[in-house]
């Protein structure tokens, strides 16, 4: 399988097809260290294979069995087959879940920062997810027109923020998150 990168743009030789391109119709080029240009690099790749597109770290961030439909600038993109792509990899990439380890599509490993960025970014989503559900049920309690139901449901989501802004994001990946209110 073919594997090319890293791409990044260049300007084309004064006096080519090319550089009439880029002048007159604002056509960007890009070219791997090696100065394979990406416009030839497409029609080397196999049409019935996968073409992913990853960053120096290996993160996937797009991939298409048309690589005409990519373009890899400052990244890199390597040919996989059909065989080889594992059953939970998701087209259209939806987040950056993935990485391509210079062979095959494997699922991502984060370091403990990325995760401990993650898990804070995660607190503070359900913690705004709580405060929209508690708002109106507050409402209905201070106004004294909650219904049992709304009073139940009120004491549930409280308990649940409480227990979400206790949460230390720095001791991720172990952390015993809350189960939100049904």
């Amino acid at each position: 399988m073919k594997n090319f990168g890293p791409f990044s743009t260049y300007n084309p030789e004064k006096d080519t097809p090319e550089a009439a391109l880029a002048e007159n119709s604002n056509i960007l080029f890009i070219k791997d260290n090696d100065g394979n240009e990406w416009y030839d690099v497409q029609r080397r790749f196999n049409e019935k294979t996968l073409k992913v597109v990853f960053d120096k770290s290996g993160v996937i961030y797009s991939a298409s069995y048309d690589a005409s439909s990519l373009w890899p600038v400052n990244a890199y993109v390597a040919e996989v087959s059909v065989d080889d792509i594992p059953d939970l990899f998701p087209l259209p990439i939806q987040g950056l879940d993935w990485q391509f380890n210079g062979a095959k599509i494997v699922p991502r490993t984060y370091t403990v920062e990325q995760l401990k960025t993650q898990a804070q970014r995660d607190k503070d989503i359900l913690l705004n997810q709580a405060a929209k559900e508690i708002a109106p049920l507050k409402d209905a309690v201070d106004l004294n027109i909650a219904t049992p139901d709304e009073q139940e449901r009120l004491k549930a989501w409280m308990l649940y923020r409480v227990l979400l802004s206790r949460l230390d994001p720095g001791t991720a990946p172990d952390i015993d998150w809350p189960q939100s209110p049904q």
